[in-house]
């Protein structure tokens, strides 16, 4: 065995008398890692890595609710929290819901909302209504693991919810749920999308159904729900127009399939501007592999984002365009190592200077892409005066002056 490696797993373990968080270290051999799936569907599918001796250990734990977040090289998911809009605060609600008293007293910390003004005044409904949905949301919501907490911040900063069609609501909720967004999750999806307030049930099936069809499967479908919920309301069309440019690319279906999970918003970009992120790295920078595109993520980031580092590697001579049998006289550094990184991490690993050096050397950049836009502009409009003086000189009449 090559060494242990720690692994840490937060969990949130519920005694019958109070709500502990509990920070457990495993230790495993990197050759017995394996990715745990839980046989309790209420829990997140995804755990941890561990090894044959320490599974067991998770699977029996009882009282085991969600795994909140988890670290293995580096964090994949973790639990989050919506920002509540400025003067309102939630840190004297209810935090842990054990019985029908704690049940009520956190649903008197959210009818209290109604008596906000700016909350209010939002609210359409009568008092009575919103009293009565914000009960069932909240009952809903709960059984589905939800943090109180996150369950006020969400009705806090989003009171039109109470407006919705209430059996559509609720439906996409239980939906989602189905999908296994689970817990915390669902009210990340909602705040970050809320034309899921009210849209229809079949066509969340329906795009769901696309998506599986371009080759998501269960934790990627899941991760592109949660990091972009757009997806889910985003005009056919649009999303068909995405995937057509990406094929045009000549993008394998396995390679889209990868980009989507891994930079969803690719979907909701305009046709041209994929197509000048590809031909950038195409023919700018000469690599032709679209495999390699794919591990770099360049849908990931802007055309901007790109050309600035390539231009100063080029200029400090670590970068130049291959011949056509892909030789170069330099060792080019790989393109995910040029894209998929922090600012700090690429300019002192990959191009050898400091953080401060390459923002300057960006905004400078910036100056230069003006300086040459003005003079562009200034030429088009030489041009245009031109044509008008050779349209004045052709309808002048010469008879006059004999």
């Amino acid at each position: 065995m090559a060494g242990l490696l720690k692994k840490c797993l937060v969990l949130w373990l519920t005694p019958p008398c109070s709500h502990i968080r509990v920070k457990v270290t495993f230790s495993s051999s990197p050759l017995l890692q394996r990715l745990v799936r839980l046989e309790d569907p209420k829990l997140l599918q995804t755990a941890c890595f561990l090894s044959q001796e320490q599974r067991p250990k998770l699977k029996c734990s009882p009282n085991l609710h969600h795994v909140a977040s988890f670290h293995c090289g580096k964090t994949l998911m973790s639990e989050f929290q919506i920002n509540a809009p400025e003067g309102h605060h939630s840190d004297d609600i209810v935090t842990y819901v054990k019985d029908e008293g704690d049940l009520q007293r956190l649903l008197g910390n959210l009818t209290q909302l109604l008596s906000s003004p700016d909350f209010a005044k939002k609210v359409k409904i009568s008092a009575e209504d919103a009293e009565s949905k914000i009960e069932e949301l909240t009952r809903l919501l709960l059984s589905f693991r939800a943090d109180p907490k996150n369950i006020f911040r969400f009705l806090d900063s989003n009171p039109r919810v109470l407006n919705s069609n209430w059996d559509v609501l609720i439906g996409n909720i239980r939906y989602l749920n189905e999908l296994q967004v689970f817990s915390n999750r669902i009210l990340l999806v909602l705040d970050r999308n809320p034309k899921l307030f009210s849209a229809r049930l079949n066509d969340l099936k329906e795009r769901i159904r696309r998506l599986r069809k371009l080759g998501l499967r269960e934790g990627g479908l899941q991760r592109v729900i949660i990091t972009f919920p757009t997806i889910l309301t985003l005009k056919q069309v649009r999303l068909n127009a995405a995937i057509s440019k990406l094929r045009a690319c000549h993008f394998a279906s396995k390679q889209i399939a990868t980009v989507i999970i891994n930079a969803p918003q690719v979907l909701d970009a305009e046709p041209s501007d994929i197509e000048r992120r590809f031909q950038y790295v195409y023919y700018m920078m000469g690599l032709t592999n679209q495999e390699d595109m794919v591990s770099a993520n360049i849908f990931k980031y802007s055309l901007s984002h790109t050309r600035q580092r390539h231009i100063l590697l080029e200029r400090l001579g670590k970068y130049e365009m291959p011949d056509k049998k892909g030789q170069t006289r330099v060792d080019n550094p790989k393109l995910s190592r040029i894209v998929d990184c922090t600012d700090s991490r690429f300019a002192q690993r990959c191009a050898g200077i400091d953080l401060e050096e390459f923002e300057m050397f960006v905004k400078n950049l910036e100056a230069e892409d003006e300086v040459a836009l003005d003079e562009e502009d200034e030429g088009r409009n030489e041009d245009l005066e031109d044509e008008e003086t050779d349209d004045e000189l052709s309808d002048y009449d010469y008879t006059k002056d004999k």
